[in-house]
């Protein structure tokens, strides 16, 4: 009987162990992204030094190139400010351990003393680590 019983828990072990290990999704890159615009908009400068990769290369509508560090001292230092982030549409793809999305929002913020309302498109790449999103990229462009 005893040894029955620890033949049931060693064939149960894996299964234990991957349900418990948080699987990548369309869903959850979604929901990420949500809590990431938020983040943004509220300058959580805390979670977006976790949200965001150290490799990530972010490129905003108006063309400028930034990496995490200067994308965040932005938000940190309020060079930029976010009063509002909608987002009008957000798809999300699935390739294994990584995801791609694309949507639509509009901005009405204040970058560098000018208010700026703007609506982009926009194009996401993020990686799947450790069981939680990072962004590694990011790139806007104006919708005319």
């Amino acid at each position: 009987m005893k040894k029955m019983l620890l033949l049931l828990i060693w064939a149960c072990c894996p299964l234990l162990a991957t349900a418990q290990t948080p699987q990548p999704t369309e869903a959850s890159v979604l929901a990420f992204e949500r809590q990431r615009f938020e983040a943004t908009r509220t300058r959580d400068v805390v979670k977006l030094r976790q949200v965001l990769a150290d490799d990530l290369t972010w490129v905003h509508s108006s063309g400028k190139k930034q990496n995490k560090t200067e994308y965040i001292h932005d938000l940190e230092t309020s060079k930029t400010t976010y009063k509002s982030i909608v987002v009008e549409q957000s798809a999300a793809r699935l390739f294994g351990v990584v995801a791609v999305t694309n949507g639509v929002a509009r901005y009405d913020a204040v970058s560098e003393g000018k208010p700026m309302k703007v609506r982009a498109y926009h194009t996401a790449v993020y990686r799947f680590r450790d069981g939680k999103w990072q962004v590694v990229a990011w790139q806007a462009t104006k919708v005319l």
